[in-house]
């Protein structure tokens, strides 16, 4: 979300800063943390210290009333419960003090931004509607401070798209279709049903008519693109008779360099079979 642009900051209309959140300063490469999937780097520099390096410490305040920004830094972590193994998450939304620290802050600026570290989809129904801006960062590795500072700044302009769905409400989402406790904790042998066939992630969304909180593929920028003319030929690049070769044309007609991400959905008309209404 980027309501009135306000990213990517100014540097000029920027100098004074209020930071906060559990993710501002914490690591996330440590032995075992979150299971099997953790990673130890050499180094990893946080949001904090990225911005600093960025803008140096003069420009934080520890009074978000006084600042020209806010940013929050929410989202999970690999702690127990969280995105991490040995225990599912028990909610979609964020932990309660973070909610409060995020419409606390809205309430005395509204230049609030909320960048969000994790990985996994995170309700937002609470304060969304509070802040005009929205990161989600997912976790980005032992440069995750200053890669954030860059998107922040403009020295990036983000191009990336969601690779899942974010749900507005849990019961939304396939796994938990029925609604019963079968799919989720699970029967009395706490085995885990999964009823949604092959109406996975997006393809259960679309198939359902069911409005996510933000859909598959979704994914802002800092410049505007145009889709011109398409064409669609035989090919034989895979050897293959049936294959094909979709050309767009793409136009950046925007004040900043970028990139785009082109998306192309087929689906089968009258299929004989249950198939997605698009994939």
């Amino acid at each position: 979300k980027n309501d009135s642009d306000l990213l990517p900051l100014n540097p000029n209309d920027t100098t004074t800063i209020f930071v906060a959140g559990p993710n501002l300063k914490k690591k996330f490469g440590k032995l075992l943390y979150g299971g099997s999937s953790a990673v130890v780097p050499p180094y990893e520099i946080t949001p904090y210290e990225g911005l600093k390096e960025r803008i140096g410490k003069d420009c934080f305040t520890d009074d978000p009333e006084k600042a020209d920004i806010a940013i929050i830094f929410a989202g999970l972590d690999h702690g127990k419960g969280k995105d991490s193994e040995t225990a599912d998450r028990k909610t979609l939304k964020l932990p309660g003090e973070q909610i409060s620290l995020i419409i606390e802050t809205a309430k005395v600026n509204p230049n609030t931004i909320v960048v969000l570290i994790a990985g996994s989809p995170i309700s937002m129904d609470d304060w969304l509607d509070n802040v005009p801006t929205v990161l989600i960062a997912w976790y980005a590795g032992m440069e995750s401070g200053r890669a954030i500072t860059n998107v922040l700044f403009g020295d990036t302009t983000p191009s990336g798209k969601l690779p899942i769905t974010f749900p507005k409400i849990l019961s939304d989402s396939p796994a938990h279709s029925t609604g019963g406790p079968k799919t989720y904790p699970g029967d009395e042998e706490k085995n885990v049903h999964y009823e949604e066939g092959i109406l996975v992630g997006y393809r259960w969304f679309d198939t359902k008519e069911i409005e996510p909180l933000f859909p598959f593929g979704f994914g802002l920028s800092y410049t505007d693109f145009i889709f011109g003319s398409s064409l669609i030929e035989s090919s034989t690049v895979y050897e293959m008779d049936d294959s094909f070769e979709v050309k767009v044309e793409l136009e950046n007609i925007g004040p900043r360099i970028g990139s785009e991400v082109i998306q192309v959905y087929a689906s089968k008309e009258d299929s004989a079979v249950q198939r997605p209404k698009q994939e």
